[in-house]
C-alpha cells in the first residue's frame, strides 16, 4: 500500500471511532480496537490478492461465525460487542477475497475432521445461546474460537513466511484496546478480546520464530520470568 491509501485507512479510522463515541457512546479504547480491526481487513485483502498473504478460509469463516454468536450474545447481555461485530464482519470480507484469489475447491480438499468438529462447535454455541442465556453463550462461543484458532497457528507454524506479520500485530493491538476499554473483568466485557488477543500473540510470536524479532521475545520472556522467580524468593 502507498503513503496515501495508508493515510486515508488512518483517517477513516479516526473519523469510524468518533463516530462510533458520540453517536452510540461507545468508549474511546472500545472504538478505536473496533476501527482498527476492521480496516486492517484493507491491506490483509490486499496481500492475499496479490497472493503475498496465505490464510486459511475455513478458520476466518468459521472465526466469524463465532464472532456473530459472541456478538449476539454479548450485545443481549449489555457487554463489550463493538470488536465482535468488527471482526465478524471483517473475516467474511477476507474469505471472499480468498476465494476470489484461490476459489472454494482448494480449500474444499482441505477440509478435515477438525474442521467439521470446529462446525459442530458453532452449531454448540447456538444451542447453547438459545437454552441457556447469553452469558453461557458469549462463555462458550469464546472457547469455541480458541479451538477454530489452531488450524491458523498450525498453517502459520509451517508457513511462517506466508502470514501477516505486521497485520496480526495490528489486531493483536486492536484486542488490547478493546480489552483495555472494558468496564469490569467479566466475560461479557473483556472475555472476547482478551482471548482475541491470546490468538494474535500466539500466532504473531509464530509467524516472526525464523527471523531475528523472535530471538528477542525469547529473550524477554526469559528475563521477564527470572525476575518474578527473585521477586517471589525475595517475598
Amino acid at each position: 500500500m502507498n503513503n496515501t491509501k495508508i493515510v486515508l485507512c488512518l483517517a477513516a479510522t479516526i473519523v469510524s471511532t468518533f463516530l462510533l463515541h458520540n453517536l452510540w457512546g461507545v468508549n474511546y479504547l472500545i472504538s478505536l480496537g473496533g476501527t482498527i480491526g476492521l480496516f486492517l481487513t484493507i491491506p490483509l485483502c490486499v496481500q492475499i490478492l496479490r497472493k503475498e498473504s496465505e490464510q486459511n478460509p475455513l478458520t476466518i469463516f468459521l472465526w466469524s461465525m463465532l464472532d456473530s454468536v459472541a456478538a449476539g450474545s454479548i450485545y443481549l447481555e449489555g457487554g463489550n460487542y463493538i470488536q465482535a461485530v468488527c471482526l465478524s464482519a471483517s473475516g467474511l470480507i477476507v474469505v471472499t477475497c480468498i476465494l476470489k484469489t484461490d476459489g472454494l475447491k482448494k480449500w474444499i480438499k482441505r477440509w478435515s475432521e477438525f474442521e467439521t468438529l470446529v462446525s459442530l462447535l458453532v452449531v454448540f454455541c447456538i444451542t447453547v445461546w438459545v437454552s441457556s442465556g447469553n452469558v453461557m453463550a458469549a462463555l462458550a462461543s469464546i472457547s469455541a474460537l480458541m479451538i477454530a484458532s489452531i488450524p491458523q497457528t498450525l498453517d502459520t507454524i509451517k508457513k511462517p513466511d506466508t502470514t501477516p506479520t505486521i497485520i496480526y500485530i495490528g489486531y493483536t493491538v486492536s484486542n488490547f484496546l478493546a480489552t483495555l476499554g472494558g468496564n469490569e473483568i467479566s466475560i461479557v466485557e473483556i472475555g472476547y478480546p482478551f482471548s482475541g488477543f491470546l490468538i494474535c500473540v500466539v500466532i504473531t510470536y509464530f509467524s516472526i520464530r525464523k527471523k531475528q524479532l523472535a530471538a528477542f521475545f525469547v529473550w524477554w520472556s526469559a528475563y521477564y520470568f527470572s525476575f518474578w522467580k527473585k521477586v517471589i524468593k525475595i517475598v
